[in-house]
């Protein structure tokens, strides 16, 4: 039998061995560290800005939360993208430029809701599935320090 097909120097196997660890990790690596969370974080936060009341709307968040059970599946992260996707904001390319028309695109988005008829009713309060996805953010997310 020809070992010479089967053999490697130790040299070889190492950068073979290392190569393999880093083709598995390296993506892994790559989603942890992405910036992308750190722009769904803000975008979260921008969304959250936007409410008049964020107080009121983190209780009306939490009723709903414990309301429906599918909704405590959901993550900061998949519920940000959700709205933004709604407001036809990329979730992947959050600007300056289309950060600043939040709220108009959030304003339409509520009227169209309605004429859609495109509602809920949390605690006596008729909102859009559009306010009731922020309402539900606002009580995911943890309360800002002042």
């Amino acid at each position: 039998m020809n070992n010479s097909a089967a053999s490697c120097s130790r040299r070889e196997f190492l950068q073979i061995s290392t190569s393999s660890i880093i083709v598995t990790i390296l993506p892994a690596l790559a989603a942890g560290c992405s910036t992308d969370n750190k722009n769904i974080d803000i975008a979260a936060r921008r969304l959250i800005e936007v409410l008049n009341y964020p107080k009121k709307a983190r209780e009306i968040g939490e009723i709903y939360i414990n309301q429906t059970p599918e909704t405590k599946q959901r993550t900061i992260d998949n519920l940000t993208r959700k709205i933004l996707t709604t407001l036809d904001i990329d979730p992947e390319i959050i600007t300056d430029k289309n950060g600043s028309s939040l709220h108009e695109r959030l304003q339409k988005q509520v009227r169209q809701d309605f004429i859609d008829e495109n509602i809920v009713i949390v605690n006596g309060w008729m909102l859009s599935r559009t306010e009731i996805s922020l309402c539900s953010l606002a009580a995911m997310l943890p309360i800002p320090q002042q």
